[in-house]
């Protein structure tokens, strides 16, 4: 409806300015450089799904990691008494359970603590939160060569290794 002598005339403007759109951009990015997050934790789109796991790494490497030493170093230092030091007691901020977004990662770790005899199939399924296997070697360590109990005589495993060749050949 138009009443006599008024003309309407169409603005130009779209519903949301872009210099507001990049004034929200750069604050997103200050406020992620002041925390020290990457942009994507505070709402940034600016990487894809892939990327993110890196991100999450990079953050968790860079940022906690440093953070959670600093805790506990401060909580070693000021609330243990030398008594506690000395029988060992300390302060250890358990972040394994963040790597738990990469599978592949975490696959790939209990492989070489597996391989390296650090730990056991039920260390291995207690970390993962599996009931532990109560059958015979479940609770043993082994070391690569491939894979014998970490207290069997090195030259037995040899001999066994060669025997296996030998009666399979």
């Amino acid at each position: 409806m138009e009443e006599n002598g008024v003309e309407i005339e169409r603005l130009q403007r779209e519903l949301v300015d872009s210099k507001l759109l990049d004034t929200d951009k750069v604050s997103r990015s200050r406020i992620a450089m002041v925390y020290n997050v990457p942009e994507h934790f505070i709402g940034s789109n600016q990487s894809s799904y892939s990327s993110q796991e890196q991100l999450n790494m990079e953050f968790l490497t860079y940022n906690l990691v440093p953070t959670v030493n600093q805790y506990e170093a401060e909580l070693n230092k000021k609330t243990l008494s030398r008594t506690e030091k000395a029988k060992g007691y300390r302060y250890k901020f358990n972040v394994a359970s963040l790597l738990r977004a990469d599978t592949q990662a975490r696959g790939q770790f209990y492989q070489i603590m597996r391989r390296g005899g650090a730990y056991s199939a039920n260390d291995v399924r207690r970390f993962e939160d599996l009931q532990p296997i109560n059958k015979t070697g479940m609770d043993d360590y082994h070391i690569s060569g491939d894979l014998y109990p970490i207290d069997m005589d090195p030259t037995l495993r040899k001999t066994n290794s060669s025997k296996s060749v030998a009666e399979n050949g």
